[in-house]
């Protein structure tokens, strides 16, 4: 059977305020060698040039546009981006991220042998702002999400190897689509988002393939988004709500104490995060759960700092400064 008559694929693509790197992306996804996809951009009410970046490319028949009326936020735009998806399978890719072409074809023939499977994802390439392979950091992240450790085939502990060793990234999965339902897309995962989907499809879908190749350019972008303070908040409010899911949940009670330790360590940063904003009374909690949890030098030294008032901020800059210079002075 030719690929024209296989099922079809979504490359959904929601964006927001990146029409810098939309083209590449939109690009990407349209030279893939699988023929049968859709190009779904699910523009999340842009200020930027997004909607004059985007229409050249609408006069091919496969890609589609669409534009909320009113910012839904990381969550809700790509909840909107699956309920308007048309294929069978689907991938989500960040918008300034690339697609090698053939992603879709080498990840869709796992899914279509094995109809146990709930998707299957790839290895990655790092990549800088302008595009050219980042090799060192590549080979790091190849190490750190111990995907070094995997080989080609079906995941044998598929809990761990996601949610405890987060060996998967998002943008190099393709997902049968039916496996995943538009209330696994939950607000208080933030952006924790792509490992709350993961959990959520774990817990009904648990079997996944695992393909070596690196299909997909991640792009690390050093003044980005997650610098600021307001989405480190938001990041960490997601890894706390997906923590305290996982502890409660008796199919991770092998890995309690790996999940107490990282919410532990969420708190106690999302705390001390807190005490930069002026927040001092959340911060005290925040930081009081962390040392429930855990005794650690961190937590209770910024717990003694939310009783400081107005001098609480410069202490806890000062404090991360000097961390900072003894980490690159430890790591040189």
């Amino acid at each position: 059977m030719g690929f024209r008559h296989q099922p079809p694929v979504s490359i959904i693509i929601p964006t927001y305020n990146r029409a810098r790197f939309l083209v590449r992306a939109i690009e990407s996804a349209r030279r893939q060698t699988y023929p049968n996809v859709e190009i779904l951009i699910v523009d999340d009410a842009s200020p930027d040039e997004t909607p004059e970046v985007v229409r050249p490319f609408l006069h091919y028949p496969n890609v589609r546009y669409y534009r909320n009326e009113k910012n839904l936020g990381l969550v809700g735009n790509w909840r909107r981006g699956f309920e308007l998806a048309r294929g069978s399978f689907c991938t989500f890719l960040c918008d300034d991220d690339l697609l090698a072409p053939r992603f879709v074809e080498s990840l869709i023939h796992p899914l279509l042998r094995d109809t146990s499977l709930a998707y299957a994802f790839s290895d990655i390439w790092m990549i800088d702002v302008e595009g050219n392979l980042l090799l060192t950091r590549t080979e790091q992240m190849y190490r750190h999400s111990t995907r070094i450790h995997l080989a080609e085939g079906k995941i044998q502990d598929p809990r761990r190897t996601i949610l405890i060793n987060r060996s998967v990234f998002i943008g190099g999965v393709l997902f049968r689509s039916a496996c995943i339902q538009p209330d696994f897309f939950d607000e208080r995962s933030r952006c924790y988002l792509d490992y709350w989907l993961f959990y959520q499809i774990s817990r009904h879908h648990p079997s996944v393939w695992y393909h070596p190749e690196r299909l997909v350019f991640l792009r690390m972008e050093p003044n980005g988004m997650s610098r600021s303070w307001k989405w480190r908040l938001y990041g960490l409010e997601g890894e706390i709500f997906l923590y305290r899911s996982l502890l409660e949940d008796p199919l991770y009670s092998p890995y309690r104490s790996i999940c107490m330790r990282r919410l532990a360590s969420a708190l106690t940063t999302y705390g001390n995060t807190l005490l930069t904003e002026n927040r001092f009374e959340e911060a005290r909690i925040a930081l009081h759960n962390a040392l429930e949890l855990q005794k650690n030098i961190r937590a209770m030294a910024g717990y003694g700092l939310s009783y400081t008032g107005t001098l609480c901020r410069p202490l806890v800059q000062s404090a991360r400064h000097i961390r900072k210079l003894f980490t690159l002075r430890l790591a040189s």
